[in-house]
Formats: C-alpha cells, sequence, structure tokens
C-alpha cells in the first residue's frame, strides 16, 4: 500500500514555491531565444508536488509544456553546493494540473522546470503538499505493536 493525501482538495495545504511568467527574446532573423530554465529557489521536503503552466500565444494544439527534473544537492565538491539531477524527469501538460510524487530516496531536493524552445511566452506556477498523510504502512507498524504489547501484557 502507499501513502494517502486526505487533504489534497484544500487549497490551505499546498504552498506555492514558483509563480513566474517569462517571455523569450525574439531575435533578428524572425527565431527566438529559449526560455531559461525555472529552478526551485528553495529546497523542497513534500512528498507531492503540483505544476501548472500556461502560455497565452501557444497553439490550442500544443499539448506538452515541458519536463520537471528532480535535482538533490550531492555534496560532490568542497563545499557541498554540487546540484545533481536524479535519473528521473516527468512530462508536463500546458493547461492541466501536473501532479507529481518525487523520488522518496531524497527527502530534500529542488526541481528544474525546462520548456520547449518552440515556447515564447510561459506561466508556471508550482506548489508542494503540506497537508496531512496517512502512510500505511506505518499504520500497520503502529497496529502490530499496539497488539503485541497488549498480547505480552503491557
Amino acid at each position: 500500500m502507499a501513502t494517502t493525501y486526505p487533504g489534497i482538495n484544500n487549497s490551505s495545504n499546498w504552498e506555492e514555491f514558483i509563480n513566474e511568467a517569462r517571455t523569450s527574446e525574439k531575435l533578428g532573423d524572425g527565431s527566438y531565444r529559449p526560455i531559461p530554465q525555472f529552478v526551485s529557489g528553495t529546497t523542497l521536503s513534500a512528498k507531492l508536488i503540483a505544476v501548472r503552466l500556461f502560455s497565452n500565444t501557444a497553439p490550442s494544439y500544443y499539448k506538452n509544456a515541458g519536463w520537471l527534473t528532480q535535482t538533490v544537492f550531492a555534496g560532490v565538491d568542497t563545499g557541498g553546493t554540487f546540484r545533481t539531477k536524479v535519473d528521473k524527469s516527468w512530462f508536463l501538460l500546458l493547461d492541466r494540473p501536473n501532479l507529481i510524487i518525487p523520488s522518496p530516496a531524497f527527502p530534500e531536493y529542488g526541481v528544474v522546470i525546462d520548456i520547449p524552445y518552440w515556447y515564447d511566452q510561459i506561466l508556471v506556477v508550482a506548489w508542494q503538499y503540506k497537508g496531512p498523510t496517512n502512510d500505511f504502512i506505518t499504520n500497520q507498524l503502529t497496529d502490530i505493536d499496539v497488539k503485541l504489547d497488549l498480547l505480552l501484557g503491557g
């Protein structure tokens, strides 16, 4: 069994960590300079994040809005500031909520959002879930512990 999120539909259980719009620079030949990556400015610890991307200039048939990559501070250089990506990236859809469950192997992490080069304007809003969780395995272990105490006369 897995972790459940009983307060997922309550907006007060979400904390925004990115809310930024960017427009790419138009070059002399009519092409656009790619939109730079969006990088979480804070260290995240949530077991669930949500990302929504909007564009006022994208045609209605655009679906791919980018990719989210989880990053960790590996500490392999002197000072421990080397940021490396985790093996997994998530595909992000345009104009739809994207729920991401980051790798649980890293209790603290960051995220990087890459936007495809063909976008000339994008708004990225991202939240981390700070509400209650219900971990099935932890609850089962607690129940077993209580039952053992009762059986052993504790």
